[in-house]
């Protein structure tokens, strides 16, 4: 038996993590020195969490969309580390508008990933998948319908 080696290639996929959102998080913009980046959005993980979403900033060139057109992925080095950042209010000025501040972090790639796609493990909060509940239970009463005769008699 022949021992599998690995490749060049297989290296490098083991040493990168890919990590897929939706088209809806990602914001290009145009950096100072006239190159294109896109500031990916991490929406809270807590629904009832208000506070601004963290945010981190890629080169355009590394996000790719997908092949259904929905959604975009992109590919981080698997020990390395991202910096996000969020907007904080510090306080308000004389004229009542809100100064913020941007706060600073650096996470490991793995667990940005775990942030992004924090989506897929949360639960959903339908009413067909409650135990002993049905969608048709939760639904408002309605009205009845009149019953129409389809008889040849008027």
């Amino acid at each position: 038996m022949s021992e599998m080696k690995n490749t060049p290639n297989q290296n490098s996929q083991e040493s990168e993590i890919a990590i897929k959102f939706g088209k809806g998080l990602a914001q290009p913009f145009t950096g100072k020195d006239g190159t294109q980046y896109m500031r990916i959005q991490i929406p809270n993980r807590d629904p009832q969490d208000k506070s601004p979403w963290q945010s981190f900033v890629v080169p355009a060139k590394a996000v790719h969309e997908n092949h259904y057109g929905k959604g975009l992925w992109m590919k981080l080095p698997l020990n390395g580390s991202t910096t996000v950042s969020r907007d904080v209010r510090t306080g308000y000025d004389e004229s009542g508008k809100g100064i913020y501040e941007k706060q600073r972090r650096s996470v490991t790639n793995i667990e940005l990933k775990a942030m992004v796609e924090s989506y897929k493990t949360q639960e959903q909060g339908h009413a067909i998948d409650a135990p002993g509940g049905s969608r048709q239970e939760t639904a408002a009463p309605s009205k009845p319908k009149p019953r129409r005769s389809y008889s040849m008699e008027r």
